[in-house]
């Protein structure tokens, strides 16, 4: 499976905009549920959320 699309938004934290951490959202336009739990594995600190299907890394 490849990705044909994606779009990203970087931004500060809303909670706190004077941290000097960003964030990164990826927002696919493909179904890849069935890819995260070996993302999760391959991921270095990476968390597999279940419901609804997700990850942080």
């Amino acid at each position: 499976m490849l990705l044909k699309s994606y779009t990203k938004e970087i931004s500060r934290p809303k909670c706190n905009p004077g941290f000097e951490s960003v964030h990164c959202t990826a927002r696919l336009d493909q179904d890849i549920g069935a890819v995260i739990p070996y993302l999760n594995a391959a991921l270095d600190g990476s968390e597999y959320l279940k419901d609804p299907p997700g990850g942080t890394v």
